[in-house]
């Protein structure tokens, strides 16, 4: 449900002008949900930046880089397809160290072309499969035809059944399609390895929390975060857990350690709905003033204090942050939100005001 909530939020993009205004009603639409679970919100705040926040400009030394990469790769996999049953099993680590280098460089194809180079040979290892699968797996799954990253996660476990990691990358993927019930089978066979990779505590606290098995899920996060505490995905998927157990206070500091490890704006709003929910509005409209500071055209971070202001009854407050928010977002909603706080001021004639506009706007085909 939550993940296909999170999708029909990336729709907006395609049927909007504004890609920053996308990415709010997103926002909103996680923020509906009341609390969103790991997996989703992971997969949010890995696709957010990607898909609605404008292109910056590499500078022209890092594209230089990028260049020489990729020429290297090139001439890496000529090579590795010249070597073939002669290649090396130290030349093989090193093409995948390099390919490894190409994914997180974003050249997945060089990356791709160079694996493959090296899977047709009896080199070979688990790992190269593994790898390889990545090069076909995006932020939404196993979407390629034929679904290729699952054939390659496949024949790595198949070499070797022992490979923790192997098993732990079916389990993400199965948690991606939303198949919990075997996602939990896959991630209790990575932990059956011996070792078992470090990763996998925190794949199973994620598939636990979609099950709402929030509880169960708890002492894995905690594993989790012992294994990796350096990972702000980790300490907000804590956040989330502790959050859904009622244990607010453990949640903002879960949050605000996520938040100091990587500056993202959804984490202030979790920590201000945490805050909202034990009905502490002026620490939340204070946290709130933060953000708006540091980023003053956020339109969410307006209205979400707006409506902190209102139930904290400072309703002229309210009014001026909802009518910055329409100034930077002019949304049916907003213009809504403005017309109830008009209509708790006693103003009847701006509220029906408004109201129209949210009413034209909706009927826009536009």
């Amino acid at each position: 449900m939550y993940i296909v909530s999170i999708v029909q939020g990336f729709r907006r993009l395609f049927q909007r002008r504004s890609f920053s205004l996308a990415y709010r009603q997103s926002l909103v639409c996680c923020q509906s949900l009341a609390v969103v679970p790991a997996c989703a919100l992971s997969l949010l705040l890995t696709l957010c930046p990607l898909l609605f926040c404008p292109a910056q400009g590499k500078g022209q030394d890092q594209t230089v880089q990028l260049n020489k990469l990729a020429v290297h790769a090139r001439q890496s996999t000529v090579k590795a397809k010249v070597l073939g049953n002669k290649m090396t099993p130290q030349q093989a680590n090193d093409f995948f160290d390099e390919a490894d280098e190409l994914i997180d460089r974003g050249l997945e194809g060089e990356a791709r072309e160079l694996l493959l180079a090296v899977c047709a040979t009896k080199l070979v290892t688990a790992r190269h499969y593994r790898l390889l699968s990545r090069t076909y797996k995006s932020e939404m799954g196993d979407t390629e035809k034929g679904r290729p990253a699952s054939f390659y996660l496949d024949k790595a476990v198949a070499l070797d059944p022992n490979y923790s990691e192997g098993w732990m990358e079916k389990a993400k993927l199965a948690l991606i399609d939303g198949d919990i019930d075997n996602g939990l089978k896959l991630i209790n066979r990575a932990l059956a390895c011996k070792p078992a990779y470090s990763g996998c505590a925190h794949v199973k606290a994620n598939l636990l929390a979609t099950k709402k098995q929030f509880k169960e899920a708890l002492p894995w996060i905690e594993q989790a975060a012992q294994f990796d505490p350096d990972s702000a995905s980790v300490f907000r998927d804590k956040g989330t857990i502790l959050e859904n157990l009622n244990r607010y206070d453990e949640a903002i500091a879960a949050y605000k350690k996520a938040y100091q490890i990587k500056r993202q704006d959804w984490t202030i709003f979790q920590i201000v709905r945490c805050l909202e929910t034990q009905k502490k509005y002026a620490q939340g409209i204070e946290t709130l003033s933060v953000l708006i500071k540091d980023n003053p055209s956020d339109g969410e971070a307006f209205r979400t204090r707006a409506r902190l202001k209102a139930k904290n009854k400072d309703l002229q407050g309210a009014l001026r942050d909802i009518s910055q928010t329409i100034e930077l977002e002019p949304t049916s909603t907003s213009y809504l939100e403005r017309a109830k706080i008009y209509k708790q001021m006693g103003d009847q004639a701006h509220a029906e005001a408004d109201l129209k506009k949210a009413k034209n706007i909706s009927d826009s085909p536009f």
